[in-house]
C-alpha cells in the first residue's frame, strides 16, 4: 500500500473510531475506495475477474468522479453490515459493462438475479438481504422523498449535471 492509500485509510478508522461517519471526508473516502479498502464495511474493492467468480452481493461503482448514487450504495451495505465485492467502472468499460448488463454505476447483482441499476431497485435488493431498516408505515414516504432526491430530473441528478 502506497503512502497515500496509507494515510487516506488512517484518517477513515480515525473518523470511525471517533464516532463519526466512515467516508465524511468525501476526498478521504474516495481516497481510500481508490485504494481497494473500505474501513468499517464488508466491501472488498476487486478486479472484474474476481467479482464474476464471487457469490452473493457484487457491485459496480463510480469512484473516479464525484457519484452520490455509488457512494449511496456504499453507505447503505455499510449500514446494513452486508459483505459485498464491488469494482470500480472506468469510461467506456465495455467489458464490465457487458458482464453486469448496464452500462452505468452503480449497479448491484446478486446470486442469478438479474441486474439491478436503479436506486429504488437497489435500496429494494439491499431491504431484502438485510431486512428491518424501513419501517412499514414510513415506506412510501421514504420512497416519494428518494424518487425527488434521487430519481431522474431530482436534486440529486440536477446537481450532477452542474457538476459535469
Amino acid at each position: 500500500m502506497n503512502k497515500r492509500c496509507r494515510l487516506a485509510v488512517q484518517r477513515q478508522v480515525h473518523l470511525d473510531q471517533q464516532g463519526g461517519v466512515v467516508g465524511a471526508d468525501q476526498h478521504d473516502g474516495r481516497a481510500v475506495a481508490r485504494c481497494g479498502i473500505v474501513p468499517g464495511m464488508g466491501i472488498q474493492f476487486v478486479d472484474l475477474e474476481t467479482a464474476k467468480a464471487a457469490s452473493g452481493l457484487r457491485l459496480v461503482l463510480l469512484t473516479s468522479a464525484p457519484s452520490p448514487w455509488s457512494d449511496s450504495v456504499l453507505a447503505l451495505v455499510a449500514a446494513k453490515q452486508l459483505d459485498a465485492v464491488a469494482v470500480r467502472l472506468a469510461a467506456g468499460d465495455a467489458e464490465t459493462a457487458r458482464w453486469s448488463g448496464v452500462a452505468n454505476a452503480p449497479a448491484a447483482l446478486f446470486a442469478g438475479e438479474l441486474p439491478r441499476s436503479g436506486w429504488a431497485e437497489i435500496l429494494s435488493l439491499l431491504e431484502r438481504l438485510a431486512p428491518g431498516h424501513i419501517p412499514p408505515e414510513h415506506r412510501v414516504e421514504l420512497f416519494g422523498l428518494g424518487h425527488e432526491l434521487l430519481g431522474e430530473r431530482g436534486l440529486a441528478w440536477a446537481r450532477r449535471a452542474m457538476l459535469v
